[in-house]
């Protein structure tokens, strides 16, 4: 019965471990996809008017980043801020040589700015 009990606590540590391994990837592959994206898109100066500048990340990015048969898919909501406001890019982008957006759009309660949409590319 020990036995039994050493392997379940055995495969639950792995499988938290496992879980907890793929939570930090995806955590970092959204941070890092988030990054470059805020980088092409405050070469818009709308952001940089709305927000001020410079215009930087000011948390983590939340939603999803996966490889397609296309490429690379972001959707994720990225909050920034400049120097007189915070607000939030909601960014539904897709990447094989560079980026192509479906839609972004700037949040600033309770203000939006759609600032690219129908595949617009950029970089």
């Amino acid at each position: 019965m020990d036995t039994i009990l050493v392997i379940a606590a055995t495969i639950m540590v792995f499988l938290g471990f496992w879980e907890l391994r793929s939570f930090v990837k995806d955590a970092m592959h959204r941070s890092v996809v988030a990054g470059e994206l805020v980088e092409v898109l405050t070469s818009d100066d709308r952001i940089g008017d709305a927000l001020g500048w410079p215009v930087t990340r000011s948390g983590a990015a939340t939603g999803s980043v996966h490889r397609t048969s296309d490429g690379l898919r972001a959707l994720l909501a990225i909050p920034i801020a400049g120097s007189i406001a915070r607000g939030t890019l909601y960014v539904n982008a897709l990447r094989s040589a560079s980026w192509q957006f479906a839609s972004v759009t700037l949040h600033l309660d309770p203000r939006r700015i759609e600032l690219a949409s129908h595949a617009k590319e950029m970089m």
